[in-house]
């Protein structure tokens, strides 16, 4: 998990700053953990932007829709 932390700490602006992300976090899917970047809609845009790893962890995208403030 360490290595998964500190990949995510270096690339966080990086990945914030795509258009339709609003999150980043660490999550897990069937291989493992992964870079989980959590945007509204998954757009052609932001496919081309998003790397599919970074530094060798898995990236993947999770669509949540619209962000509401509670």
């Amino acid at each position: 998990m360490k290595q998964v932390e500190d990949v995510l700490r270096r690339h966080v602006e990086r990945l914030m700053a795509l258009p339709g992300v609003f999150g980043v976090a660490i999550g897990a899917d069937e291989e493992g953990e992964c870079i989980e970047v959590q945007a509204e809609v998954l757009s052609a845009e932001l496919r081309e932007e998003l790397p599919l790893e970074l530094e060798g962890v898995p990236v993947r995208v999770r669509e949540m829709g619209r962000p509401e403030a509670f």
